[in-house]
């Protein structure tokens, strides 16, 4: 089981701090996940419990490591042209799905990170 940190301080849009650090052997670079716990997933042939689809608010990646504590900004970046206005932004297309077969699983979800919120590392 991994370890479950919390988000103890927000200091901007940018930069979230987490309550683990060298003590924790958190190490600058390190990815770590923002998550909300979502709901089980059954298999539909076996009835087996396949786990939990938890929610991932956002990927950090650890900028300053101290002993009881990380530093953390977004892991994801926007990639913008300096010689001209243009954003250039990767974004996924939509899967070819039979839509009678969405069945969601987010619902209720708070998607704002908060204070207080679990985050673990990513292996």
């Amino acid at each position: 089981m991994k370890n479950i940190y919390k988000v103890v301080k927000i200091v901007n849009e940018y930069k979230v701090v987490v309550n683990a650090g060298s003590n924790d052997l958190i190490r600058e670079g390190q990815c770590l996940e923002i998550f909300a716990p979502g709901r089980e997933v059954i298999d539909p042939d076996t009835n087996e419990s396949l786990g939990v689809l938890d929610y991932v608010k956002a990927k950090l990646y650890v900028k300053d490591v101290f002993p009881k504590m990380s530093l953390c900004v977004n892991q994801d970046s926007e990639t913008v042209s300096i010689l001209t206005p243009t954003f250039q932004m990767e974004r996924s297309l939509p899967l070819n799905v039979d839509s009678k077969e969405i069945s969601g699983g987010f619902e209720g979800i708070d998607k704002k990170i908060r204070v207080g919120d679990m985050v673990r590392t990513i292996d």
